[in-house]
């Protein structure tokens, strides 16, 4: 995935048998994805020092208050949209659509299989199936469709920086996933950069 230049964060764990799956658990994998992204930030902090040792940039920090952050549980419908490559209705999630904003996306097309073989593997990780017993919970207002809420704005997600990066950032993704029967639980994160944003930050680095 990070070959393939994936602009999603993401973190996969398996809770132990005895272990109840509940909101507060899905919250402690997003609290493990919050160290991720920051572990992430500050290899490119370090990266950057090397690079331009004369540039005083701050180190990174970021809101991360899930205390602040509300889980809005996903019907079974817009759970199957997430698994989909193509045939979108209007207004469904289209989780494939920002993750083939990839950087190396133009590359992987043309490699056999492609990003819709890759897409299905991710998936397959991440234990997102079109199942009834499959549990998502969206966690931000502006998740990624055709159109934004109409309140929403670049910092409406008062529980996360990560997600409001100013006015040309747009809509992004934080959901979490349980598979019961694969009794996986992950978690997945991006910001809303487009691919042109994405592309000028691993410039400076």
């Amino acid at each position: 995935m990070d070959a393939a230049g994936c602009i999603f964060e993401f973190v996969v764990v398996v809770p132990d048998r005895d272990v109840e799956i509940d909101e507060s658990v899905h919250r402690r994998a997003l609290s493990e994805l919050y160290q991720q992204i920051m572990a992430g930030q500050r290899e490119w902090y370090r990266r950057l020092e090397r690079t331009l040792p004369d540039a005083e940039y701050p180190e990174p920090t970021m809101t991360w208050d899930l205390k602040k952050a509300t889980a809005n549980l996903l019907s079974q419908a817009q759970v199957r949209s997430l698994t989909m490559t193509e045939g979108f209705e209007s207004g469904s999630l289209r989780l494939y659509d920002h993750f083939r904003e990839s950087p190396s996306s133009p590359a992987l097309n043309k490699e056999k299989g492609g990003l819709k073989e890759l897409f299905r593997d991710w998936l397959e990780v991440l234990g997102l199936e079109d199942r009834n017993d499959v549990v998502v919970f969206n966690w931000i207002k502006g998740i990624r469709t055709e159109s934004l809420p109409e309140d929403f704005n670049p910092g409406s997600e008062p529980w996360s920086e990560y997600f409001s990066l100013g006015e040309e950032w747009r809509s992004g993704w934080c959901l979490t996933i349980w598979n019961p029967r694969q009794r996986l639980l992950s978690a997945i994160a991006a910001s809303g950069a487009s691919r042109e944003q994405y592309e000028r930050l691993d410039s400076l680095a």
